[in-house]
């Protein structure tokens, strides 16, 4: 009896200290953690939880009852930084150019309490070295960092550090082609576009569409997905990260239907519910894969066509996409329709370039992981191994582009950029995508035998430069408070560039081979053209 006092004395103790210790951790965790016990292990490490080893406990224990136990029991999930290892663990720091301070809580779940971390600040702090730094335009500089990440993973960070406030450069998204068909790897995408240095951008399908918001020069080339993060740049200069969402109303003559609600701009449709507008950004035609509604619309806001399967997209005008049964059903050929857009946050009508990415990885300067807001599956971003490409601004007006090689987690970014000051900062496409240029030279190994062909590349050019392509790039569109430029005009926005096209001799500045122009009017006619810069 005695004896079973003692232990039952033992084990009490021993789960109360648990609990004082989940109640620390839990309090410890930051709110977009959530219910943890519902997170998959990928989920947990994209959050910065790393497994680590459990104390050996009897099989009738309670702390096998522990609520982060995985389904083998065998592990639970601490902070990164601060896993519980065996006493006389003793990591060592190489070098050190950037620290941040390691999580407060020492585990997030149950454990003995005589277990103690004792793993020192090799794997709970950054050690990176500074490999070498070059300024490669008046305040912008390439930097390039070697070292051990938060999880104990080595690294090599290549950084473009470029103060907005200061240099003259303009960021703009560069594109294989007008038309969302073509694919380019990011050197064929800065050398074509004539860019100083460039990074991968938005997520993209195979077939060439980007998914998320991409603006160039004002023109929504394509809208928000799932409202995820982007990076814009105002007229003035200024870079800013923000969650993004979309919306159109289009006025028709309809008294049945004055008004109709238009979900998104140039992106897949995701439900049958959701009314798309295509323009010929997203290619020659607009297709459904079952049976529903396309009305077209020419420049000049006029209803010219409707189909349920397949239409092609006039010039300066757009296709409206929806299920069977929707409103827009009830526009007629020849009535009128204009498009208003309504963007949220209200002050992004001034972006006149920007890229998509996600998740956001800080807010405020704090972190802001969020995988469920932004419809993001924990696989995605939780692995171990992918290669990251992100960016940051700092509270001094800085904007870091980044990319990440080596094993780490989407907290390992986080805190990378948090250490560089920074108050807002995202993930963009990675894995197989993730490259930089510099100088027209691939500076990140990937490891893929070659470069990935992108969608979308993020580009960093001379004053002069940018201004050349705005200009051969620019027309009367710019959808950014409202489309009403659609209906306006008396003539097709890109009828200058059509007489380009078609007068002048070809050269391309973006080697897109590249726009296709019917000028005959005969839909199954296409011809190649290109224009030289003004």
């Amino acid at each position: 009896m005695k004896g079973r006092a003692i232990i039952s004395f033992a084990a009490l103790s021993a789960l109360a200290a648990c609990g004082l210790n989940m109640m620390q951790a839990w309090a410890s965790l930051p709110a977009q953690a959530g219910n943890l016990k519902n997170r998959s292990a990928k989920e947990l490490l994209a959050l910065g939880f790393v497994p680590t080893p459990m104390p050996h406990v009897r099989s009738h224990s309670a702390l096998k009852r522990g609520v982060y136990l995985n389904k083998n029991r065998n592990s639970s999930w601490s902070r990164l930084g601060k896993s519980s290892t065996k006493s006389g663990d003793q990591g060592k720091s190489s070098g050190a150019s950037t620290s941040v301070q390691s999580p407060a809580s020492t585990s997030a779940a149950p454990t003995a309490p005589a277990q103690k971390s004792t793993r020192n600040a090799a794997a709970s702090n950054f050690a990176l070295k500074t490999i070498s730094v070059k300024e490669i335009y008046q305040g912008v500089f390439y930097k390039v960092f070697s070292g051990q990440l938060p999880s104990g993973g080595r690294a090599r960070i290549n950084l473009l550090d470029i103060n907005m406030s200061t240099s003259p450069v303009r960021l703009r998204p560069v594109t294989g082609s007008y038309a969302f068909s073509r694919l380019k790897d990011v050197r064929e995408h800065s050398r074509d576009s004539g860019a100083l240095a460039a990074i991968n951008a938005n997520y993209f399908k195979s077939n060439g569409v980007p998914l998320g918001t991409l603006i160039q020069d004002g023109d929504w080339l394509a809208g928000p997905l799932y409202d995820r993060v982007t990076l814009g740049f105002t007229k003035g200069g200024y870079a800013r990260i923000d969650r993004v969402s979309l919306h159109g109303l289009l006025y028709t003559d309809s008294v049945e239907h004055p008004v109709l609600w238009v979900n998104n701009v140039n992106q897949p449709r995701r439900t049958g519910s959701h009314c798309i507008l295509y323009t010929r950004h997203w290619g020659a035609k607009a297709t459904l894969p079952y049976p529903g509604v396309l009305i077209a619309v020419d420049a000049n806001g006029r209803v010219i066509d409707r189909d349920d399967l397949k239409l092609d997209i006039p010039y300066g005008g757009y296709v409206l996409a929806d299920s069977k049964g929707s409103a827009i059903a009830s526009l007629k050929s020849g009535e009128s329709v204009n498009i208003r857009w309504k963007i949220n946050p209200g002050d992004w009508d001034n972006v006149v370039e920007a890229v998509s990415g996600g998740p956001l990885l800080l807010k405020d300067g704090r972190l802001a992981l969020d995988l469920k807001k932004e419809k993001f599956p924990s696989s995605f971003v939780g692995s171990h191994i992918h290669q990251r490409t992100a960016c940051g601004i700092t509270n001094d007006d800085h904007l870091l582009l980044a990319t990440f090689e080596g094993p780490h987690t989407m907290y390992d970014v986080a805190k990378f950029f948090q250490s560089h000051n920074c108050s807002e900062a995202m993930n963009l496409d990675g894995g197989g995508s993730t490259t930089m240029v510099v100088d027209g030279r691939t500076v990140t190994a990937n490891a893929h035998s070659s470069q990935r062909r992108v969608a979308v590349a993020l580009g960093v050019f001379p004053p002069e430069k940018a201004r050349a392509l705005e200009s051969y790039l620019g027309t009367s569109y710019r959808p950014r408070e409202d489309l009403s430029s659609l209906v306006s005009t008396s003539f097709l926005p890109y009828e200058k560039i059509y007489r380009q096209a078609e007068n002048l001799e070809a050269v391309d500045p973006l080697m897109t081979k590249l726009m296709h122009f019917d000028f005959t009017g005969q839909s199954d006619t296409v011809r190649e053209a290109s224009v030289s810069l003004p």
